[in-house]
């Protein structure tokens, strides 16, 4: 049912920042990992991508536009527009690119930083370096104080959405 678009939009970034939460919760449990669980180097801190799901271009939505008036038939011109017209091509358009953000990838970085402990059982016999994950605490609460925030702000948006259904629905019934 496309005329819910709104909550479809909230939902999906909902669940972007609820992968965002947990690669926030991974990186802050190992701050201080100099092994991973296959015993290879340290941990590698990762972070989420967001990519939104893009419009076409005004040009493509044209000629979509364009091509189903004159294939259909009708017999008005171009720049007069049916009623079913208008609601096929905004269908069109609800259906095939509103749909929020993509699929979050999760990008893992190389980068490392190294404290002298010689003492240490992964510290480099030579130079009595250990290689830790170069994660920032300060850094990763912020993100994830932002990441919280954003969540909120969707869920507002579907509480929003459906107190204003429910105010359809009661003026629809008066």
């Amino acid at each position: 049912m496309y005329e819910l678009v709104p909550m479809e939009i909230a939902a999906s970034g909902m669940r972007g920042q609820q992968v965002r939460l947990g690669v926030i919760s991974s990186n802050l449990a190992n701050a201080r990992s100099t092994r991973q669980p296959d015993g290879s180097g340290a941990y590698k801190r990762r972070q989420v991508i967001f990519e939104a799901n893009q419009l076409p271009s005004f040009q493509d939505m044209l000629q979509t536009a364009t091509a189903s008036s004159s294939g259909a038939g009708s017999s008005a011109s171009s720049s007069e527009l049916t009623l079913t017209d208008a609601q096929q091509r905004s269908k069109w358009l609800l259906e095939e690119h509103l749909r929020g953000v993509a699929q979050p990838e999760i990008e893992a970085t190389d980068s490392f930083r190294t404290e002298y402990d010689p003492s240490h059982p992964d510290a480099d016999p030579a130079t009595g370096l250990v290689k830790y994950p170069d994660i920032n605490v300060m850094s990763e609460m912020t993100d994830m104080i932002s990441a919280s925030r954003d969540y909120e702000a969707n869920l507002a948006v579907m509480r929003n959405t459906r107190d204003m259904v429910y105010q359809l629905i009661d003026l629809l019934k008066s």
